[in-house]
């Protein structure tokens, strides 16, 4: 379990330097926003719940807006929020501890996987590429599971992967290819709606 935990972190870190993807910060209004709203969505989950400290809620969203318009790294920032309020401010884990450590380096595995994708389709307006990023919100969210849940979750907590495998990706499913659908729809109206989108 340490094993995965710390390889799939030298592997996020090293894909990082080695591919060293392009983000813009010209949209700081929408960054802004979009940062906002995903301390807002954590911060309303964390008064549903005391006792865990995985995350539902729209920061995938979030970050599928923020890597289309401002590429991975702004994205990192905006999807990590979550974790970092409560770490840093719930202070419900310590800061370093192998659950951030696969959160953290599961998010930036799964950017830099949906960031090729949108690279590959290389679509020349937001319409045209509606079905890249789909395709990359789905990339985003099977690599943030399995390697958050299926490389942690065993090891470190005790659950068995094909109860993982069902509670938390296939009886999910609908919800989250919804919010992924809101997502692109949402990105699809920033050209003419800006932050607003």
């Amino acid at each position: 379990g340490v094993g995965l935990n710390l390889g799939q972190a030298v592997a996020a870190v090293g894909l990082w330097v080695l591919l060293a993807p392009a983000s813009g910060w010209e949209d700081v209004d929408l960054l802004v926003v979009l940062a906002a709203i995903a301390a807002l969505a954590a911060l309303a989950e964390l008064r549903l719940k005391s006792a865990a400290v995985a995350f539902f809620d729209g920061s995938i969203i979030l970050a599928l807006v923020a890597l289309a318009v401002a590429g991975p790294l702004p994205a990192l920032l905006i999807w990590s929020i979550p974790a970092a309020i409560s770490v840093l401010v719930m202070r419900r884990v310590p800061v370093i501890s192998p659950g951030v450590v696969a959160t953290i380096s599961s998010y930036a595995l799964a950017l830099l996987a949906a960031d090729l994708v949108l690279g590959l389709a290389d679509a020349p307006s937001a319409s045209a590429a509606a079905p890249a990023l789909y395709t990359a919100g789905v990339l985003m969210w099977a690599v943030n599971f399995a390697f958050t849940n299926i490389t942690y979750a065993p090891w470190y907590q005790g659950f068995r992967i094909r109860s993982l495998i069902r509670s938390e990706f296939v009886d999910l499913a609908p919800a989250v290819l919804a919010m992924l659908a809101i997502g692109v729809v949402s990105t699809a109206l920033v050209p003419a709606f800006g932050p607003l989108a």
